[in-house]
């Protein structure tokens, strides 16, 4: 923050330079560097490019075949194709002993004169023998070895005075805790100049590391903090980070195996760190799944991810006998929670209890099961916290469910997630005077049970809970459910050919009437035939006699446009309605759903004209 309040008294103060300077110090000594061959740059791309710089002109490189894509690319780029050779890394049935024969076939055969290794690859995810490699460049007369070792620092031990490159480099914000980004470069001797050479110029690698222009130092001043926690952290158990998260993959990759009757992807359990590879069942098409690209629409990635919300790093890898066999990447990693904000995530549902908000589940790469809260009692700073849970149970990861609060209690309906679409009901009870603790507990409610959705509306009015349309997987609803509260006993008040009934949709949003009047509105949605942009209204709801009527309102002025994934609120004699996303009109604007941030508001009175 300093750094962006005064950036002149930063650096010419040198505040900014004896920062970077002992950061890098700090870097330098997680990975065993003497002292002054350490500089922290900004990821693991620079480190490459600052290698293959020194290197272009000079002759040709070897590179392994499970080298990081992009680092293939900038090889290619900067010393010509010519000058590019790989060795092959056997996978599946990896051993370290199959490595360094592949390798050292391949050094006889290419005779390179520099050699790019790879510590841990990426796809496969591989821990290599390196210093064991690194010998075997030198005895074949390797002039210059460098290693990526971009997922190291935090997964292994690292000396770099061991493994003996000539330039060895890791992010310390992938398994270090640091923010992007900050990677360490370890340079035998100081060689080599940074690829953006600025006031620095000629005074060093490490001089140079340290200014290349305007730009974000914040994760690299914090990385001896971060390089600390990973030093300190300990599990409940008592173990460090790298043998928790070597043991958890160990324990979550025999499962994953025992469950889907397939044998190890490596013949050495030493091959893995945090992360691993594990075959994936029998019978998957995986011709479209290139390792480490981005995913074909029909892919198996791509389907995983769009059909049921999961981020996997699936690819298809040539088997010994020449067929392609499915893998999946799986890592085990310490995540720091506690006050702090929650990843971005869409599909997530509210709620106010006590002056604080409770916001559960959602998607952001992956379904949540977690609950996050805004604690506001200071608005000038408020604060994320991560709710603790003390039930053995709780609701299954999911987004596009409706959440509500009810007497004191958080509770939560439907949605879709990683169990496919839902129809649950579960309530949440605050344990402490905080309200940071809660036990779930799920909710035995019988009678007219909704059929399981996601993109519904839920409201309560009085003591009653109304659930309106949604999508269920193959058909946008337009039915509408009530939960009495008090009973749990559910009722169905309307089916979709009530009279007035909208149409079908989902991903509308809806809010309680005004004052005393036992209604819910709802307005937009998507359905069947794209956005809607109709305003209609729940009427009368008897929770006694279980009964309600569709009546649309006679509304003046101007309407919001059509759109989905709004949000509504009642507030004094209004209802407000905020957002949302829908289409914009016009030649070639077909298909464009751009978010609006408009609000619109219906007043009580214009509404109850309607009556």
């Amino acid at each position: 923050m300093n750094w962006l309040r005064q950036p002149d008294a930063e650096y010419f103060s040198r505040a900014l330079d004896e920062d970077l300077a002992a950061a890098a110090a700090a870097a330098g000594a997680a990975i065993g560097a003497p002292a002054g061959t350490a500089a922290l740059v900004e990821n693991a791309t620079v480190a490459t490019a600052i290698a293959l710089h020194r290197w272009r002109g000079r002759g040709a490189a070897l590179l392994l075949s499970c080298a990081y894509g992009g680092v293939k690319r900038a090889a290619r780029a900067l010393l010509g194709p010519e000058h590019v050779v790989e060795a092959p890394v056997p996978f599946p049935g990896t051993t370290h002993a199959r490595v360094l024969e592949a390798l050292d076939a391949a050094l006889d055969r290419e005779r390179p004169r520099f050699a790019l290794l790879d510590h841990v690859a990426s796809q496969p995810a591989l821990l290599l023998p390196v210093a064991d490699m690194v010998a075997l460049c030198r005895a074949r007369g390797v002039e210059e070895v460098a290693v990526d070792g971009a997922h190291a620092v935090g997964q292994v031990d690292v000396d770099v005075e061991a493994i003996g490159a000539d330039f060895y480099y890791s992010n310390i914000h992938k398994w270090a805790f640091a923010g992007p980004t900050a990677t360490v470069l370890h340079a035998r001797d100081g060689r080599a100049a940074h690829v953006v050479p600025s006031w620095n110029a000629g005074e060093g690698l490490l001089a140079d590391c340290r200014w290349t222009g305007t730009r974000d130092y914040a994760a690299m001043r914090a990385a001896p903090v971060a390089l600390d926690y990973l030093r300190t952290w300990r599990s409940a158990d008592g173990l460090d980070a790298r043998t928790f998260n070597a043991r958890g993959l160990r324990r979550a990759a025999a499962g994953l195996a025992r469950a889907w009757r397939v044998g190890p992807a490596c013949d050495e359990a030493d091959c893995f760190a945090s992360m691993g590879m594990v075959r994936l069942p029998a019978g998957l098409d995986m011709a479209l799944d290139a390792p480490g690209v981005p995913a074909a629409p029909e892919s198996v990635r791509s389907r995983l991810r769009d059909r049921y919300g999961v981020e996997a790093a699936v690819g298809g890898f040539r088997e010994d006998d020449g067929s392609l066999g499915g893998f999946l990447r799986l890592s085990h990693a310490v995540v720091v929670r506690g006050k702090e904000a929650p990843l971005p995530f869409k599909g997530v549902s509210g709620a106010g209890i006590g002056g604080k908000a409770y916001f559960f589940g959602g998607y952001g790469g992956g379904y949540s099961d977690e609950t996050h809260i805004v604690d506001a009692s200071d608005p000038r700073e408020p604060e994320w916290i991560l709710l603790e849970v003390t039930s053995s149970t709780k609701p299954s990861r999911r987004a596009y469910h409706s959440t509500f609060a009810y007497k004191s209690s958080l509770w939560v309906f439907g949605g879709v997630g990683t169990k496919g679409y839902n129809n649950d009901v579960w309530r949440l009870q605050l344990k402490n005077d905080e309200g940071t603790e809660g036990h779930w507990l799920k909710v035995d409610a019988v009678g007219h049970v909704p059929r399981k959705r996601q993109g519904h509306t839920g409201t309560v009015v009085d003591t009653t809970f109304v659930v309106v349309g949604g999508y269920d997987g193959c058909d946008y609803l337009n039915d509408v459910h009530a939960l009495n509260l008090e009973t749990l006993i559910w009722w169905r008040c309307c089916t979709g050919d009530s009279p007035n009934a909208p149409s079908p949709r989902s991903g509308h949003a809806a809010a309680a009437a005004p004052l005393d009047w036992d209604a819910v509105f709802i307005f937009g949605g998507f359905g069947g035939d794209g956005c809607v942009d109709d305003f209609v209204a729940c009427l009368e709801i008897d929770p006694l006699a279980g009964t309600a009527s569709w009546e649309p309102p006679k509304t003046a002025g101007v309407a919001p446009s059509a759109r989905y994934g709004s949000s509504a609120v009642t507030f004094g004699t209004s209802i407000y309605v905020f957002g949302g996303t829908g289409p914009v009109t016009g030649a070639g604007r077909r298909g464009v759903f751009p978010p609006a941030n408009d609000v619109s508001r219906a007043s009580e009175s214009r509404i109850r004209r309607s009556r």
